[in-house]
C-alpha cells in the first residue's frame, strides 16, 4: 500500500505534499533475518536452526512485519509449550495459526476483487510475475492481453500486485 502513502507526501494536491523526505530502504537480507532471528531466539533459551531460520524466511518472503509476525507466534507458542527448540513442524503450525487468525481480513480482500482480478491473481500466484504478456502466460491463464493490463493495473492501485525490477508479485506473501 506503499503508492497510497507516496501519495500523500508527493502529490502537490494533497495537504501533507512534501512535509516528509521519502527515504528508500533497501531490504533485510535473508542472512541478516537469520542472524537476528537465531540471536533473539538463543537468548530467551530456545534454538532456532538455520534451516528453520530460512523456513521462515520462505514463508514471509522476508517482509519485516510477517516475519515479526511469525516469529512473535513461534516464540509464544514455544513458551506456552515449554518447548527449547522450534523446527520446520513449529513453522507451519504457527503460519496455519497466523493464516486462521487473518482469515477475515485476507476473506475481505479477496472478495473485494472482480472475477478477472481473481483468476489473473491465480495465475500470477501460480507462474510467477515474470513475462506476463508472454503467449506462454497469456495460453495458460486464459486471458487476453487487454485483461491482465486491466487486472494488472487495478491490483497494482489496490496495493495488491506491487512491481519490482520489471516483475510483478503479490505485495501481501501471506495473501498467496
Amino acid at each position: 500500500r506503499m503508492h497510497m502513502l507516496e501519495r500523500m507526501f508527493l502529490d502537490k494536491a494533497r495537504p501533507f505534499y512534501k512535509s516528509a523526505t521519502p527515504v528508500p530502504l533497501s531490504p533485510i537480507t535473508p542472512e541478516e533475518w537469520g542472524l537476528f532471528i537465531e540471536e533473539t531466539f538463543r537468548a530467551g533459551g530456545i534454538t532456532v536452526s538455520p534451516e528453520t531460520c530460512s523456513e521462515i524466511m520462505g514463508k514471509t518472503m522476508g517482509h519485516p512485519y510477517y516475519t515479526q509476525s511469525l516469529c512473535r507466534r513461534l516464540w509464544i507458542d514455544a513458551v506456552v509449550r515449554k518447548s527449547e527448540r522450534i523446527g520446520k513442524a513449529e513453522v507451519e503450525a504457527g503460519m496455519n495459526q497466523i493464516l486462521t487468525d487473518e482469515h477475515n481480513y485476507f476473506y475481505r480482500d479477496w472478495t473485494d476483487l472482480t472475477n478477472l482480478q481473481r483468476v489473473f491473481l491465480k495465475n500470477v500466484a501460480e507462474w510467477g510475475g515474470k513475462e506476463l504478456y508472454t503467449m506462454d502466460f497469456i495460453h495458460g491463464s486464459g486471458l487476453t492481453a487487454g485483461q491482465i493490463q486491466a487486472a494488472s493495473e487495478a491490483l497494482i492501485e489496490n496495493g495488491i500486485l506491487e512491481e519490482k525490477e520489471s516483475e510483478s508479485a503479490v505485495s501481501d506473501p501471506f495473501f498467496k
